[in-house]
């Protein structure tokens, strides 16, 4: 049973099935049964309405009862500190009010909603004591409340100084103060303040975070930090040592640090123009940080920083630092990052979080040493979750993902108790996706959800893997969710997109991704992938103006400058492309993705000793770089040199690199006739991923070139009925079509042959169209492949020629090798497809 009630109204509206059945405290309404559609008049205009969902009517009648009562107490509250009511109108409402809080969860209420503000010129306090003066309870209550003004005043304009964009817009600030209020929260920090007790504050915050519904506030842990860390009363340094050397550091750890990082005094808040000034000018040197123009960025951070501590701001200070650190490595400055909190780790070198974030920032330098180093310090000062999570990123960042993957899996359990566990299992997650443990980081996903409902993070974390495995509905269900539940963010907007380009339809993905850029107008991902979605729909003019925008506004990101490379490839236009990316590496020079875009076109112009020159010189430079080690071997395997691929298909060592290296390899077992070697790898008989599904299309050419034809039409039908990746179709539709025309099948084989896939689409029509006696479109099909560098298809393109007059060779083989070396090609291209 559910029901809606208001004490106002003195009514409560029980739910059942299509109707409601109203009782009313006041007789009015008592008994009566409305329509679901004709009930909302019941409660509009009211203030209070809540929802409830009682055993029975008559506990929802209870649950009334008592709303009632709190309702008028407040009101009677209200009408005792009016100094424009007459003394005996406030006497009356000060006899009514002690009896209503002989009820302590009715004194509670009043108590949550007067310290939501204070009264300022509304109430007088003074007046009421003294009517009060002979009620010994009435008038302690006063006299507390009169104490409590300044810091419910403190409490109130440190929340008015929290910009509403931290949750996503005034409604949802609006919302997340209603339930605090409630929750009381506001009245729990103000009596913190006055009693000058952190602890208090701690609770509090607890108090709000055990809350489902304040959970579902968007990013509700920045907001109680924005919100409480400048009124929090500070830790003395010695209280400090204490905790550390007293071995209660776990405890210690468990109110999460990062909400209260270093804490200023109770004066450190004294007006709404200082703060607000201080919120203006973070705001500006992200915008300088944006633009890199870092020497004034670097400027305006040395004054407001010396302007805080000038004012004994230290503490703020270091929070600004921080803020600004942050951001500077979100915007590839690193370096900016790494010199701003250092100066942060100087200011207060007793702080751990600040520990953690220099360790961060070495991190993104690559300099592991010195973050392990800041990693140390950062535990000796309290923060041993912060460090232990620093570590395991490290070991990710690293490739050496299993032994990452152990550490993650420890922290989470080791720190179940934290607030921000969430992070580890965040990790965790990922680094199961990229090892390939697909179940078990859906599991991860799931259950820190469950605790964490309001991480946007490890919504998208979960949405990711379900798109890595296919379930591209589930995944898209998931990013919605995450938008729905946990607030809007860029990374679910980018996802949606990326599900619906998956499913082909860029159309959609385009609408989603453009609706993401009018919410983030400084994220750069949403535009790059915005003008992505534009370059798929070949609107090149649109995707250009978006690109050269994002060099203009984001200069700090590449994908601005290699989209424009990107445009003039599409439009055929490769030296303006080639221009493009050459100003792209000069800019970015570490910035793997553009040399290895650079180095396919030059494969794609033909030029294949400046294509295996420019991999040589990625893998000097990187020679970690997986995608490039998968780049020069699919060279090599491209040229008929097999020996040589697979060679450097195997000293690719990253993890995550396994499935692709497993079908690459056994591509070439099939194209040279090791059928069972190629078997032997081809184990999976259950493809999710997109890797797996080529795996698994190997697998039936493999078959197919063995003469079972019969268990390689099962592959390639299976593969038609469920794989959900609209890229990795027309491999199976291919295969099809390739079995259809051994048979002689050509007219049936043309209703279905894919034309997307370059040079073997091109292959297989000239084999069509001559077998059909169509030889002008024959000898179109021909003159596509006249620039093809392959060996394998160039000796096709001239043996089908031959046979169709085209050139002057005369014919050399039979059908069986045609066929065989058909299946070679379209093999070869399945492996090409898979991402490294």
């Amino acid at each position: 049973m559910y029901a809606l009630m208001s004490g106002q109204a003195g009514r409560v509206a029980f739910f059942y099935g299509a109707s409601v059945k109203v009782l009313d405290l006041n007789g009015i309404e008592n008994g009566r049964e409305f329509p679901i559609s004709e009930a909302g008049h019941l409660f509009s205009g009211l203030s209070d309405v809540r929802y409830i969902s009682p055993k029975s009517e008559q506990v929802g009648m209870n649950a009334l009862q008592l709303a009632q009562n709190q309702d008028r107490a407040l009101l009677m509250a209200i009408m005792l500190l009016d100094a424009k009511e007459g003394t005996e109108f406030r006497l009356e409402a000060a006899n009514i009010l002690d009896e209503f809080f002989t009820t302590d969860v009715v004194k509670q209420y009043v108590n949550y909603k007067l310290y939501r503000a204070p009264l300022d010129g509304k109430g007088d306090i003074q007046g009421a004591i003294g009517i009060c003066s002979k009620n010994e309870a009435l008038s302690k209550w006063l006299t507390h409340l009169d104490r409590d003004q300044r810091a419910i005043s403190i409490c109130r304009e440190s929340w008015d100084c929290v910009a509403s964009d931290i949750c996503n817009g005034a409604e949802n600030k609006t919302v997340a103060e209603d339930l605090l209020v409630d929750l009381g929260v506001f009245y729990e920090v103000a009596q913190a303040i006055s009693d000058n007790n952190k602890g208090k504050i701690d609770q509090a915050q607890f108090a709000a975070l055990k809350s489902r519904d304040f959970l579902s506030v968007p990013q509700n842990r920045e907001l109680l930090r924005q919100w409480l860390a400048p009124i929090t009363p500070a830790t003395s340094k010695a209280d400090a040592k204490n905790l550390i050397t007293e071995g209660d550091q776990e405890a210690h750890n468990h109110k999460k640090r990062k909400q209260q990082t270093t804490y200023r005094s109770r004066s450190l808040i004294s007006n709404h123009e200082k703060f607000s000034r201080a919120k203006s000018q973070i705001e500006e040197i992200k915008k300088l940080l944006r633009l890199q123009d870092v020497a004034k960025a670097r400027k305006f951070a040395n004054e407001l920083c010396a302007s805080q501590i000038e004012s004994g701001d230290n503490g703020y200070a270091v929070l600004s630092l921080c803020n600004i650190s942050k951001y500077a490595r979100d915007v590839y400055q690193e370096s900016f990052s790494l010199e701003v909190i250092q100066k942060a780790v100087e200011i207060n070198p007793e702080d751990g979080w600040s520990w953690g974030e220099l360790a961060d920032a070495y991190i993104d330098l690559h300099k592991y040493e010195e973050a392990e180093n800041a990693l140390g310090k950062a535990e000796l000062w309290g923060e041993r979750h912060f460090a232990e999570n620093g570590r395991a990123r490290i070991l990710k960042h690293q490739g050496f993902l299993s032994k990452a993957k152990e550490a993650f899996a420890e922290i989470v359990n080791n720190f179940s108790f934290a607030e921000d566990v969430w992070t580890s299992s965040l990790g965790l997650g990922d680094v199961l996706r990229d090892l390939g443990e697909y179940d078990q980081s859906l599991k991860v996903f799931s259950d820190a959800i469950e605790r964490f409902p309001a991480e946007p993070r490890l919504r998208c974390g979960f949405a990711a893997t379900l798109k890595e495995i296919g379930q591209l509905h589930e995944a898209l269900a998931a990013y919605k969710d995450s938008n729905d539940l946990a607030g809007k963010s860029p990374d679910a907007y980018i996802g949606m997109s990326q599900v619906h380009r998956e499913l082909g339809d860029v159309e959609t993905a385009t609408k989603i991704v453009k609706e993401a850029c009018d919410y983030y107008p400084n994220e750069s991902d949403v535009f790059s992938e915005y003008a992505y979605d534009l370059l798929l729909l070949e609107q090149f003019d649109n995707s250009l103006r978006i690109y050269k925008q994002l060099q203009t506004d984001h200069p700090y990101d590449y994908s601005g400058f290699k989209g424009v490379a990107e445009v003039y490839r599409a439009q055929k236009c490769n030296d303006l492309s080639m221009d493009a990316y050459g100003k792209a590496i000069k800019l970015f020079p570490h910035e793997v993705p553009i040399h290895l875009r650079r180095a396919s076109l030059y494969k794609e112009a033909g030029d294949l000793e400046k294509t295996l020159q420019a991999y040589s010189e990625i893998l000097y430079k990187f020679p970690n770089s997986s995608p490039a080690k998968f780049g020069q071997a699919n060279l090599f395997k491209e040229l008929g040199q097999f020996d040589t691929a697979i060679e450097l298909y195997e000293v690719v060592e990253d993890e995550r690199a396994s499935f692709n290296t497993t079908a690459a390899i056994a591509a070439v077992h099939v194209v040279r006739g090791n059928y069972e070697k190629a078997l032997e790898k081809l184990t999976c008989n259950t493809p999710r991923t997109k890797s797996e599904w080529v795996a698994f299309h190997i697998k039936g050419m493999a078959l197919l070139k063995v003469g079972k034809v019969a268990d390689a039409l099962n592959v390639f039908q299976y593969g038609l009925d469920n794989i959900t990746f609209i890229d990795q179709n027309s491999y199976f539709v291919s295969a099809l079509a390739l079995a259809k025309m051994q048979k002689h099948e050509f007219n049936e084989a043309l209703k279905i042959i894919p034309t997307n896939m370059g040079a073997v689409s091109n292959v297989f029509l000239l084999h069509i169209y001559g077998s059909m006696g169509e030889m002008q479109l024959a000898e179109k099909a021909y003159n596509a492949l006249e620039r093809e560098y392959d060996p394998n298809l160039i000796s096709l393109r001239d043996e089908l020629g031959a046979r169709l007059h085209l050139n002057d060779n005369k014919p050399q083989y039979d059908e069986a090798w045609i066929f065989e070396h058909e299946c070679n090609a379209l093999t070869l291209q399945a492996s090409y497809s898979q991402a490294a």
